[in-house]
């Protein structure tokens, strides 16, 4: 919105002194941002947004109150932050540059949140944020899509949508950018690898204190869309920032929401919502492919038998519970089920990928799109076969959300293989071939991401590539 947004001019004069200008909610213990002072002055060449969301407390804050981190070292230690971050504070002197000074002169550049003060960057307080929550049982393969789909979009938006795709926070993204190179940029490509699961604590996820408890926050990978070669006068073409979240399976079992956990708040404010189906989990979708698949999987379930509609319905309760509905209410945020290792059950469904690895197609005017289309006729097909083999799961999900799509995803392209000497399922990054690991999040930026991506929905597109899952115009 025009009224949101504000040039700033440096002057020196906004906010006040003091080492953090928060006080407590009564009750809760949480800091909440002070009052709203002026827009803060610092020296940024475009306009900045007056207020901003924080992806990890979901703080919605005025910039005037936004917290800088010192840089001397003997201003380290926050009360909220931990003893070893360095101390937040809302500047009252200004460099040159428009940047902080800190208590002991030196200037500053990094920004935190003024309620859980963990840090915020700059590219937040410039463009919109787009909130997407991946959800899936421990073993369905997170880690594999997460890179793998990042790997295909730092191609695809570039090329096809004129979209960098940039790592907002190298150091937040900096599990993820090992998972690409692990798969994607092995000095020997031939060379078996794998990846860590995600775990329920460490780098997915930050520890402040509010009062006198420690809170574990969500940390998302965060990109930026930002328009190629100085387009972006449209407000269809505006820089936006992706938030990605993804949790540890576990974090969303039955009782593992807890006020001292209570990351997987993300549900309930993520424009989309996507939820990585693991049919090798499954021992009825197992018994359909015995003898048809080389998958190890299909042996032994990893996910150590926990139900995934279960996982699904605990996430729709969390997501009525933070957003204060009604029991029975359906939820407005569409869901996309991603069906994973499609490559093993594929033909069951009578789909095959073909040769085209996303749904991207060029319309008569040669601008290229997303293909929704294609996309609604392969959901239907999947949804059909999703229907014989675990109809219990398509029913809660349609039940519970208003919108529902489900997209075949396979990050390997291929079955993994079992290490002889300690039984560990690999990988051998020359052999990787994902397919359509891109198409949920260029689905749902098109669909539902304000114009940020264009859809072809006619018949009139063409594929840009050869024709990607030539089954689905059988199944529709």
């Amino acid at each position: 919105m025009a009224s949101d947004v504000v040039t700033p001019q440096r002057n020196g004069s906004a906010g006040g002194g003091g080492s953090g200008g928060t006080a407590a909610t009564p009750g809760t213990g949480m800091p909440t941002a002070s009052a709203e002072s002026g827009i803060l002055t610092v020296g940024w060449a475009g306009p900045v947004k007056r207020r901003a969301t924080c992806p990890h407390c979901w703080c919605r804050f005025h910039i005037g109150d936004i917290l800088w981190v010192a840089r001397h070292e003997g201003l380290r230690g926050d009360p909220v932050a931990g003893p070893d971050e360095m101390r937040r504070f809302l500047p009252s002197r200004f460099d040159a540059r428009g940047n902080a000074v800190d208590a002991r002169g030196v200037s500053c550049t990094d920004m935190a949140c003024p309620q859980c003060r963990l840090p915020i960057a700059r590219a937040l307080l410039e463009a919109s944020q787009v909130f997407v929550s991946l959800v899936g049982v421990p073993g369905s393969g997170k880690s594999y899509l997460t890179a793998a789909m990042s790997w295909r979009l730092r191609e695809l938006l570039p090329r096809h949508f004129g979209y960098s795709f940039l790592d907002v926070d190298p150091i937040g993204n900096a599990v993820l950018i090992d998972n690409e190179q692990t798969l994607f940029l092995r000095d020997d490509p031939s060379e078996a690898v794998s990846l860590e699961k995600t775990q329920m604590q460490g780098s997915h996820y930050e520890t402040v204190r509010f009062g006198e408890q420690s809170v574990s926050l969500a940390r998302p990978f965060q990109f930026l869309l930002s328009p190629q070669g100085g387009a972006g006068g449209d407000e269809l073409r505006k820089p936006r920032v992706l938030n990605l979240y993804d949790n540890a399976g576990e974090h969303f079992l039955p009782g593992n929401d807890t006020t001292l956990t209570p990351g997987t708040q993300h549900v309930a404010r993520a424009n989309a919502l996507m939820f990585l189906f693991d049919p090798l989990q499954d021992p009825r979708c197992r018994a359909r492919l015995a003898g048809k698949t080389e998958d190890p999987q299909i042996e032994e379930a990893l996910g150590g038998g926990v139900r995934q509609d279960t996982v699904l319905n605990e996430m729709g309760q969390r997501i009525r519970r933070y957003a204060q509905l009604d029991a029975t209410a359906t939820l407005e945020q569409p869901l996309l089920v991603l069906v994973g290792k499609a490559d093993a059950w594929l033909p069951l469904a009578g789909l095959s990928f073909g040769d085209a690895p996303e749904p991207i197609v060029a319309g008569a005017d040669g601008v290229e799109a997303v293909d929704t289309a294609l996309v609604e006729r392969v959901s239907d097909a999947v949804r059909r076969w999703l229907l014989e083999v675990t109809p219990e799961f398509v029913s809660l999900a349609e039940a519970t959300h208003r919108v529902v799509r489900y997209l075949p995803v396979s990050a390997l392209g291929g079955p993994p293989q079992r290490r002889d000497t300690d039984g560990m399922l690999t990988v051998k990054p020359d052999q990787l071939q994902p397919r359509w690991v891109a198409a949920p999040l260029l689905y749902a930026l098109s669909r539902w991401g304000r114009g940020t991506l264009p859809e072809a929905t006619g018949s009139q597109a063409q594929p840009t590539e050869t024709q990607a899952l030539p089954g689905a115009g059988e199944a529709s």
